[in-house]
């Protein structure tokens, strides 16, 4: 399993052309305070004997964690994408297919099974697997509200099967692990966030960044201490 001794790196340790780059952390200054050492939240002698007991469940299924990463985009590049597709789909498929692409390219030879949380009401993912893998072969295996399912292969002899599902993390452990690191990445974003702007309006309660308590959030602090923000659109999520 991937170690990572620092927030950064596990930031920016992302599927290839995933990664946030350098320039957009730098307009967005909260990242700069992402905790310097991991683990965070809780003791490393506790993580390792739960670490362990996983590690003993895993293999007793035959299992193995390999490789894991979660994709971090500041809201600055996520409103630049939404404005580039206009659709909140399109910019998600944007990552997730760079995800499934590096991963068929390196692990395709030994075929590969890749399981995709479903994208909104999107039935019908053949035409954007054709286009993710040119000369490649996407046979449809089904697609129904429930789950779409496909085969692709391509002609070097890289092969995949990838549904797209609902409720994907309470169906398949790998879509579950990948919900927990993604959350543990907002925690840590979100906890830098809180600290550069108490540092700057110590008034202001922190906040955890959903709707109802952001919209309180960013009143008082627009109204206590407007100075200390930044251009909206780094700010805020357009969709």
């Amino acid at each position: 399993v991937t170690h990572w001794p620092s927030s950064t790196d596990y930031i920016r340790e992302a599927p290839t052309g995933c990664g946030p780059t350098a320039e957009a952390l730098a307009v967005h200054p909260w990242y700069r305070g992402l905790p310097t050492k991991l683990p965070h939240c809780a003791e490393e002698q506790t993580l390792d004997a739960a670490a362990e007991r996983l590690c003993g469940a895993l293999k007793s299924a035959a299992l193995e964690v390999v490789e894991a990463s979660a994709i971090v985009v500041p809201v600055g590049t996520l409103n630049a994408s939404f404005d580039a597709t206009q659709n909140k789909a399109a910019t998600l498929w944007s990552y997730g297919s760079r995800a499934a692409l590096d991963l068929f390219m390196r692990f395709g030879a030994d075929g590969l099974d890749l399981t995709f949380d479903r994208l909104g009401g999107r039935a019908r993912y053949g035409r954007a697997l054709s286009e993710l893998i040119p000369f490649s072969e996407v046979l449809v295996e089904t697609e129904s509200k429930e789950e779409s399912r496909y085969f692709v292969r391509d002609t070097a002899g890289r092969r995949m099967r990838v549904r797209f599902i609902q409720k994907g993390d309470e169906s398949s452990l790998p879509v579950a692990l990948a919900s927990c690191l993604a959350k543990y990445a907002r925690e840590l974003v979100m906890g830098a966030f809180n600290a550069h702007f108490q540092a700057r309006c110590p008034g202001v309660a922190p906040t955890a960044g959903y709707v109802t308590d952001a919209r309180r959030w960013l009143s008082e602090v627009e109204r206590l201490a407007p100075e200390s923000l930044p251009r909206r659109d780094l700010l805020v999520r357009s969709r």
